[in-house]
């Protein structure tokens, strides 16, 4: 089958997410677009809804350049996708909120963006969208001290322009044509554009509210689906399945892990659950549009970023400007062709110039180009710890964790010492089956200030409202020992193995020590005296131990089952 135009579309003509939709509801009424559970919405619905819900808006008062706030979720996407393209329709702009965004942090939104709208799906679950005037006022501002706080400027990051209008014509045939599930997190980028994949290239898009691996399979099933978009954390997740719990995989053709750098291990564990597959890792930004850097898996250094590609370039900046091949800065990213992106209200360098040259992007992330083109990524700027004086790397120690035996996933983050500044903390989920951190052998891979002194496991790593690793959230769990959905299997501390513990920590301490739960200091113990536990184990049981155990907030009993799992080994 050839190329299939719409004859009422202009030659020349720009067409953006409406002018698409209605080009492809004309010539596909009935094909799906958007699926979500057991519900389909074709092109022809979509249309017919659009347009209900745009002349509903125009009838409450929406004009051409009001920003109008959308609250959904994913498991109401289909009403969002329908008042997304009716909120362009009446000319006005669409600004989702992440889900889940607390009142206040909307308010503040709401004024920085200066929105006069609300919308959001009908309490009573009929999915009627209601409109509801939201500022910016007086009553809206009041109490609101400061707009410039993290959570708005992720916000405002989602009040962009669409960096993927098409010019006709354009070929709306529908063979070969793609069917991509996603649970990408409400609110993203990657969430939107995945709202637009069926409207560019005709893809039947299937949106998975809950990931999980039943979940994913029935939708697999269901919709012949041959494509899985994903976050690192949820390639992460899938990579845990076993061989025969994830032979359902084998007709999937390509998995693509966006947003951020995905470890090489996690997307090797992909290819053996996947044998068919094309694996990729796209890194992108949202400020830089269409600009990315992909790894081809197997085909590309699995360590590397990968190279930019269509379109898009590549510089490392460092105090002194641009820097050479393996020298370390930061990575800037921007696309030849592709306007940039504006926060609303633009302003200053952040506004849109049509017409222009994209500006580069600082990513805040630290790496290095090679001799090849190839772009490595070092770490995150604001994440480097500094371990007195010594700059440690998370994502390093992360990569070296997460290949240890036991390990499903890690998360590396710096925490406060006395002496030294910071030092570094993990938090670690454990694969299934494995009940006691593992005795990890660091020494020979890392130096000795980047192995952690503190490890925390948990049955999963907390995240932020974009799907990403929150660093802050592990960093707040591992000082407040709150550790969310914490592993709390335990060896017992009752047998001989526990009572010679028990024994060697009371003639240590010069007391006599009943209970496990608190750690070496709390219970009298200084660093000397830590050491000599740490020699005094090692010697009387034949093995080695991690020093990191017997440092930071490590209890008794956390040290006895590193002990016991030693033991166990020999």
């Amino acid at each position: 089958m050839g190329k299939k135009t719409d004859p009422d579309t202009p030659a020349g003509e720009i067409l953006g997410p409406v002018e698409l939709l209605a080009a492809r509801a004309r010539m596909h009424a009935d094909e799906a677009a958007l699926a979500l559970g057991a519900e389909v919405l074709s092109y022809g619905a979509w249309l017919e809804q659009a347009r209900d819900t745009a002349k509903r808006f125009e009838d409450r008062g929406v004009r051409p350049g009001d920003v109008v706030l959308l609250r959904f979720s994913l498991e109401s996407f289909l009403d969002f996708a329908v008042t997304y393209i009716a909120t362009l329709a009446v000319g006005a702009v669409a600004v989702p909120l992440a889900q889940g965004l607390p009142d206040d942090a909307s308010t503040r939104v709401a004024v920085a963006c200066q929105a006069s709208w609300l919308a959001a799906p009908a309490s009573d679950g009929s999915g009627t969208v209601i409109v509801d005037r939201t500022g910016p006022s007086a009553e809206l501002a009041q109490g609101v001290d400061t707009i410039d706080d993290a959570t708005v400027a992720r916000q405002r990051r989602r009040c962009i322009g669409f960096a993927y209008d098409l010019t006709s014509p354009v070929d709306f045939a529908v063979h070969a044509r793609g069917v991509d599930l996603h649970a990408a997190a409400f609110g993203t980028n990657f969430c939107q554009e995945m709202l637009r994949s069926p409207l560019n290239w005709g893809s039947l898009v299937v949106t998975l509210p809950d990931f999980g691996a039943e979940t994913l399979r029935t939708a697999v099933r269901r919709y012949g689906v041959d494509t899985l978009r994903l976050t690192p954390v949820m390639a992460r997740m899938l990579a845990r399945l076993g061989p025969a719990d994830a032979a359902w995989l084998s007709g999937i053709r390509e998995i693509s892990v966006s947003s951020a750098f995905c470890p090489p291990e996690v997307l090797g564990r992909l290819q053996q659950a996947a044998p068919h597959a094309k694996i990729v890792n796209q890194y992108s930004l949202t400020e830089s549009g269409r600009a990315k850097i992909k790894n081809v898996w197997g085909t590309d250094p699995a360590d590397s970023l990968g190279r930019p590609v269509e379109g898009s370039e590549v510089r490392i900046v460092g105090e002194e400007g641009t820097c050479a091949a393996n020298q370390v800065g930061e990575i800037q990213i921007r696309h030849v062709e592709a306007i940039s992106r504006a926060y609303l209200p633009a302003s200053g360098d952040a506004a849109l110039r049509a017409g222009g040259k994209a500006d580069w992007v600082a990513t805040g992330d630290i790496g290095y180009v090679d001799g090849g083109g190839y772009v490595y990524l070092v770490d995150r700027a604001k994440d480097i710890i500094n371990v007195g004086g010594r700059k440690v790397s998370p994502l390093a120690v992360e990569r070296v964790i997460g290949r240890e035996a036991g390990v499903a996933d890690v998360a590396v983050v710096g925490v406060p010492h006395e002496t030294l500044g910071e030092v570094v903390a993990a938090m670690i989920v454990l694969e299934d089956g494995q009940d006691v951190l593992p005795d990890f052998h660091l020494a020979g891979t890392l130096q000795s200030h980047e192995i952690p002194k503190i490890y925390v496991t948990s049955n999963q790593i907390p995240l932020n409202p974009s799907g990403k690793v929150s660093r802050d959230k592990v960093r707040t769990a591992i000082n407040t020992r709150d550790r969310p959905q914490e592993d709390t299997r335990r060896g017992p501390d009752d047998d001989d193995l526990a009572e010679v513990f028990r024994a060697i920590c009371s003639q240590l301490l010069e007391r006599q020590i009943h209970e496990l739960g608190g750690n070496w200091f709390a219970e009298g113990g200084d660093s000397l005296s830590a050491v000599e536990l740490l020699a005094t184990l090692e010697d009387r049981f034949g093995i080695e131990m991690d020093e990191g155990l017997f440092f930071g907030e490590h209890s008794l009993h956390d040290i006895l089952d590193a002990l016991r799992f030693r033991v166990s080994s020999l």
